[in-house]
């Protein structure tokens, strides 16, 4: 037995947490695994695009520009709908009238979000002390 076997104690879990966008007008909420190697999917979907920019810069200096960070963030609200959110509640269009649930939807979410509302998430769903 290890010495530190109560440290896998600390291991997080895989399962889905609620977040709340509480600057937004109604409150609207995701149900989300975490952006993390945990969840095994986002992880290697990840992995896979590291791997393919990486072949794309080879032997050249990667560029970081407005655009790129603008690129990236888009890249991560696909990501995240993709692999991490499973449900949510309180969302409204533009008429208020509740939307439903889909990937497609959450997709059409989070790039309507405000830049640093979606950060707010994407910090949150990344950070595994929330599970």
């Amino acid at each position: 037995m290890s010495r530190f076997s109560n440290l896998s104690k600390q291991a997080p879990i895989l399962e889905a947490r609620k977040f709340t966008f509480a600057n937004v007008e109604g409150a609207p909420f995701l149900m989300s695994y975490p952006a993390a190697e945990i969840n095994k999917p986002f992880y290697n979907e990840s992995l896979r695009r590291v791997a393919a920019r990486s072949r794309n810069t080879r032997g050249r200096k990667a560029k970081v520009t407005t655009d790129t960070v603008a690129a990236s963030r888009n890249e991560d609200r696909d990501m995240l709908a993709d692999f991490c959110v499973v449900g949510w509640g309180d969302v409204v269009d533009n008429e208020g009238n509740t939307v439903e649930f889909s990937k497609e939807n959450v997709k059409e979410f989070l790039h309507a979000l405000p830049d640093h509302e979606f950060d707010d998430y994407r910090a949150w769903a990344q950070d595994v002390t929330n599970w």
